[in-house]
């Protein structure tokens, strides 16, 4: 903590204070590390003790160690880590008195150039920050066509299809028991169907299972909809669900969401680089632009494969798809062209069908981690252009399984790396046709 509050007063010195608005989330957060026993008397526990009980209960030791290892951490909490976040939290307090209003990153100094290497760092390309701006743009406008046109199909008459995605009842879920229990076995199931396509995707699948199991409780406020967690051990990959707030989930969004988390997504590709004869770091290290792009290609390759259920899980995938180009507009517009949090919220408001809750969140992410939503869409376009390279050069020799097994036999790369390792492949079996 005394490291990150030094860290900030460089920044100050140089005219980096984060804006407002990021604040009372930064506070709620802390407001919660700090709250619960052992901090307090209470019988809710506070959660990083609770994350530490599990985890030892999981290591099934001696109860007498176990008693031990636990009365040491609360020791710890009350002597160490609660008076390091009092600390901090008031630090922030005086910190927020000479906050901005704005967070573009554009307003700083350097700033431009610093998203310049965000943008670089998460979609690993050197794609500029106007370039990325005018492929987001472009991307949905194609999208809402598509979308309009398959609402439309659907029976739908009126005006205005993004509020109508957004609003009509049937597209929700209700913030209850029957309704988390329903999303999450039909999530499973999704998953458990996708794994039938494995073999039209790539040559030899992993050998880690895959498990869809809801967000525990005391992560489920501040974790997000859906996430993956690699295979460890014996353990299989978990793809992760957020039932807590339901009501924020679409229920066209659920097979989309699926197929990205496990399989063909972040599963498939995952639990095949830690099973690579590589080393530890290269099974491990993730680069987001290819990772996050495999996912979102995963969603199109779901398609392909007929693995969705009906047309409105189909515009879910739509939704999805253009949400994430949005977020290529929204993200070079708040930090390069130095748009106000209020231009971007109003953009995704009109633009996608996504909830008022969540552009809030979206907004706030943005302005927390510069360039990082980049790298979703932006890696999808990558992959798709290196699969319409090698088709238009091999012709009726391409082979997408053997296309899959090029991008995932050497784990998590940058596209640059990737994009040679294709372009060999290409040569290679234009000999092998002769």
């Amino acid at each position: 903590i005394d490291q990150i509050i030094e860290k900030t007063h460089d920044q100050m010195n140089k005219g980096i204070v984060p804006p407002q608005f990021v604040f009372p989330a930064i506070d709620d957060a802390l407001v919660e590390l700090l709250s619960g026993f052992p901090y307090q008397e209470s019988k809710t526990k506070n959660l990083l003790y609770k994350d530490f009980e599990n985890k030892v209960t999981e290591l099934k030791l001696k109860p007498k160690t176990e008693t031990q290892l636990l009365r040491r951490a609360r020791v710890a909490m009350k002597m160490k880590t609660g008076p390091a976040l009092k600390k901090y939290r008031d630090f922030l307090a005086k910190l927020k008195k000479d906050a901005p209003q704005e967070g573009s990153l554009s307003l700083y100094p350097g700033g431009k150039k610093y998203y310049q290497a965000k943008l670089k760092e998460h979609t690993t390309t050197d794609l500029e920050a106007g370039d990325i701006h005018t492929l987001g743009l472009s991307e949905v406008k194609r999208l809402q066509k598509e979308l309009k046109k398959t609402v439309v199909s659907q029976g739908y008459k009126g005006n205005d299809f993004i509020g109508y995605l957004r609003s009509a009842s049937k597209f929700q879920y209700r913030n209850s028991k029957s309704d988390r229990r329903n999303f999450l076995r039909k999530f499973r199931d999704s998953v458990e169907r996708s794994k039938q396509a494995i073999p039209k995707i790539v040559s030899k699948p992993p050998h880690s299972s895959v498990r869809v199991e809801s967000v525990p409780r005391h992560r489920a406020e501040t974790a997000g909809g859906a996430y993956y967690q690699s295979p460890v051990k014996k353990k299989p990959g978990t793809v992760f669900v957020n039932l807590h707030k339901m009501q924020t989930v679409p229920r066209y969004e659920l097979e989309a969401r699926a197929f990205h988390e496990g399989i063909p997504g972040h599963h498939l590709q995952q639990a095949k680089s830690i099973e690579l004869n590589l080393p530890e770091f290269r099974k491990r290290v993730r680069f987001r632009g290819f990772n996050e792009g495999w996912g979102m290609y995963s969603e199109e390759l779901a398609l392909e494969m007929g693995l969705y259920k009906g047309t409105e899980q189909h515009i879910g995938k739509l939704t999805k798809e253009l949400w994430m180009a949005a977020r290529l507009v929204v993200d070079t517009g708040l930090h390069y062209y130095g748009w106000t949090k209020m231009q971007a919220t109003e953009y995704y408001i009109k633009h996608t069908p996504l909830y008022r809750e969540r552009i809030d969140q979206e907004v706030l992410s943005h302005v927390l981690r510069p360039g990082r939503a980049t790298a979703y869409h932006v890696g999808k376009v990558k992959i798709l252009e290196m699969r319409k390279r090698a088709q238009k050069a091999l012709g009726s020799n391409f082979n997408i399984i053997r296309f899959h097994d090029i991008l995932l036999e050497n784990g998590s790369l940058p596209f640059e790396i990737l994009e040679a390792e294709v372009d060999r492949w290409v040569k290679a079996e234009k000999l092998l046709a002769g």
